[in-house]
């Protein structure tokens, strides 16, 4: 009985070891900028044809799902998208002719960072793929972080580049002779030379 035991015991190890996993790489961006939101799939089963999954994103930041790029995961796959009540986006992943999806990045989405700076959590959920032979498997669900970062640029400025631009010092006071260091034009940390 304890052998029987210690070998279920040991198949399980051995299937979560190998259990389809899908992760999303962390984001580190500066404010209003966009860049993409990449989501990977790994340790997929040797016939798994379908999946579906729950991306929730953290508040402020916006999608352009006019511009996803799908990944090699499922190339031969449709991508349906809806949006839930609550704001997150459902995505679908189906090919009708039971081509398999393989590891690997199963799309690029592009997103569009929030005015504030900090750093937001996200998450994919409620992840399930789907077989050849029609059976449903749950997989993890994924937490990852997206870093807002203050705008900066390095800049040559003389006087005549600002004008008519209202210029402050790092603790919020305007600003009319300048000298080396950092400043705020147009809302945007700067450094003069």
């Amino acid at each position: 009985m304890k052998r029987l035991l210690f070998n279920t015991f040991l198949a399980l190890l051995v299937c979560n070891a190998t259990a389809q996993t899908i992760s999303v790489a962390p984001i580190e961006a500066e404010v209003g900028t966009t860049t993409y939101l990449i989501v990977k799939i790994d340790n997929v089963g040797e016939n798994t044809t379908a999946m579906q999954f729950n991306l929730s994103l953290p508040n402020g930041i916006t999608v352009d799902e006019t511009n996803i790029n799908q990944g090699e995961a499922a190339t031969n796959h449709t991508m349906t998208i809806r949006t839930l009540a609550n704001g997150d986006r459902m995505f679908i992943f189906y090919n009708m002719d039971k081509k398999l999806i393989s590891n690997g990045t199963v799309f690029s989405l592009p997103v569009t960072m929030p005015k504030d700076a900090g750093v937001l959590n996200g998450k994919i959920c409620t992840v399930r793929t789907a077989s050849t032979d029609l059976v449903s498997h749950k997989c993890n669900d994924a937490a990852f972080t997206v870093t807002v970062k203050d705008a900066t640029s390095i800049v040559d400025v003389n006087t005549t580049q600002t004008d008519n631009k209202t210029v402050y010092d790092m603790s919020g006071r305007r600003v009319t002779n300048l000298t080396k260091g950092s400043y705020i034009v147009d809302g945007k940390k700067v450094w003069f030379r």
